[in-house]
């Protein structure tokens, strides 16, 4: 893409975030183009309005997954981690694409945030292990159990 081409492209969505930051539902594909974009600049609060408006609109399975991914790490970035609990436990159950990604936050949010050791260990152990990340889990699983066994909640 040229830079005249992209130049016009970022006008246009520009016009777009404007008419979209009315509420009103718009196209949903504009909307994650727009959260995406938003996501990439580092204006995660943008991110999360535009993305929060495409995921229930989004048909295409993929795009959707794409897009509660996005929206999930928006939520993280800007500190909502219990609003990106759903979607982690969505993605760890439809996704084979960001199905890890999402369990490992599930077992960093329940560990470290909301202090639910007992889920955390449920998360690591109905993991399924990817090879390259065994070691990994391994110690995540042990570091539980320790705290477990030591009464820390």
């Amino acid at each position: 893409m040229d830079v005249l081409a992209l130049a016009t492209l970022v006008a246009h969505l520009h016009e777009g975030a404007a008419d979209a930051s009315d509420g009103a539902p718009g196209d949903p594909q504009r909307s994650l183009a727009l959260g995406r974009i938003a996501l990439a600049g580092r204006r995660y609060e943008e991110a999360v309005r535009h993305l929060e408006r495409a995921v229930p609109a989004l048909q295409r399975p993929a795009a959707r997954e794409e897009a509660v991914h996005d929206l999930a790490l928006a939520y993280r970035v800007t500190g909502q981690r219990g609003r990106a609990v759903p979607h982690w436990q969505w993605l760890a159950e439809h996704s084979a694409a960001h199905g890890a990604w999402a369990r490992r936050q599930l077992a960093i949010y329940f560990e470290h945030h909301a202090r639910d050791l007992g889920r955390a260990l449920a998360v690591v152990e109905e993991t399924p292990h990817q090879r390259d990340a065994l070691e990994d889990w391994a110690r995540r699983r042990a570091r539980l159990i320790r705290k477990i066994e030591r009464g820390h909640a």
